[in-house]
């Protein structure tokens, strides 16, 4: 579980930071 729960975190992480390049990318 604690492991599930990491990589879903990390996984949000990471897609929250892409988003924010892609916004700033299309600015």
């Amino acid at each position: 579980m604690k492991i599930l729960q990491w990589d879903h975190n990390g996984f949000w992480l990471y897609y929250r930071r892409l988003r924010e390049e892609i916004f700033i990318t299309i600015r």
